[in-house]
């Protein structure tokens, strides 16, 4: 792929879910290419069916598919993680639970 080539990325959800990692996606891109523009079409939080467009992102067609793999492995782990913390959270609705963060990390991230 010429240096030079542009491309456009789309990311799609391919389950229900809801987004998260959409920042740390775009700085997968922008690593690689500082000129890369992501346009997102939903933001973190929210609930999106299966097949939503949730962001475009164009820049070095280079760059863009150097970039996907771990923009993309972010993405997916942060809205797994934010989906069935949704559903825990809906789950104790009306009662007394408290749904609460423990703030821990994965390891090497």
């Amino acid at each position: 792929i010429d240096e030079q080539q542009r491309g456009l990325g789309r990311l799609l959800a391919k389950q229900d879910c809801v987004i998260a990692g959409l920042d740390v996606a775009e700085e997968a891109f922008l690593q690689l290419d500082p000129t890369a523009v992501m346009m997102r079409h939903h933001d973190d939080g929210a609930a999106v069916p299966a097949g939503t467009l949730v962001a475009e992102v164009t820049g070095r067609a280079r760059a863009l598919l150097t970039a996907e793999r771990t923009a993309l492995n972010f993405m997916q782990r942060l809205s797994g993680i934010a989906t069935i913390t949704r559903r825990y959270v809906e789950a104790a609705k009306g009662s007394s639970l408290v749904v609460l963060d423990t703030r821990k990390t994965t390891p090497t991230l």
